[in-house]
């Protein structure tokens, strides 16, 4: 529900993600980065997300790993303009 304030109106939602440690992440930069950006990666449910149940699939891993997948095309020059 929306919070009013005078002529303002706004909303406040939460993403709440659990991570089992070191079972879904063993390494801490992995841990950091998935933290920063999961809310832009995971399909907002309303639930809490349990990272081990979207973990393997296709969506996820695309959108976990896309800098890493530009940086090897960029290298491997497999892109063409």
């Amino acid at each position: 529900e929306p919070v009013r304030l005078k002529h303002m109106e706004t909303r406040v939602t939460t993403m709440v993600c659990l991570v089992k440690c070191p079972e879904d992440i063993s390494d801490f930069d992995v841990f950091i980065s998935i933290s920063r950006s999961f809310q832009n990666k995971l399909t907002d449910t309303g639930h809490v997300i349990i990272l081990s149940e979207i973990a393997d699939s296709r969506d996820f891993m695309l959108k976990n790993r896309m800098d890493a997948i530009i940086n090897r095309g960029i290298a491997g020059h497999r892109f063409q303009m």
